[in-house]
């Protein structure tokens, strides 16, 4: 037929290649003719988007932090409600969410060896930690110098 196939979010994201989600992964990759996998510019924001976002001005900062300092194309992807992992109920700044806290998790998105035990420190692309560690400065930097803390927007709740 000549049809060109792509997969998004290439590669392994549990440690369980049992899960069926893991299996469809892995025969998606396969039949692929391209991988769409983290880069070192590609990064994520989960709670940028409604309805996860709580603080528009939280997320106003770090957006211009990045483009200040790091300079990440950001993958919205991992911030939809329908996203099948749900990644935005299962990162650890969903508890602050929860009880009302601005809050946002960075991640550079997974790769291959994620949460497997070929993941070592020999794997980390320690120039994108380096340029992650400089956003998140700048993001604290900008919300330490408002004159007011970033507020939870009006109407927000937290809701699976």
């Amino acid at each position: 037929m000549g049809i060109a196939v792509g997969h998004v979010e290439a590669g392994l994201r549990s440690n369980d290649r049992r899960m069926p989600e893991e299996y469809n992964r892995r025969v998606a990759d396969h039949v692929s003719h391209m991988l769409f996998a983290p880069t070192p510019d590609s990064a994520a924001i989960l709670g940028m988007l409604p309805p996860h976002r709580n603080s528009t001005r939280l997320v106003e900062m770090a957006l211009a932090a990045n483009e200040e300092v790091a300079g990440f194309a950001l993958d919205t992807l991992w911030d939809q409600p329908d996203h099948p992992e749900g990644f935005y109920f299962r990162s650890d700044h969903a508890p602050y969410a929860q009880a009302g806290i601005p809050a946002l998790f960075y991640t550079s998105l997974l790769h291959a060896d994620y949460h497997t035990p070929r993941d070592e420190s020999e794997t980390l692309d320690f120039d994108k930690l380096l340029r992650f560690t400089r956003w998140m400065y700048a993001t604290g930097w900008r919300v330490a110098q408002a004159d007011q803390a970033p507020g939870i927007d009006e109407g927000w709740e937290y809701r699976r």
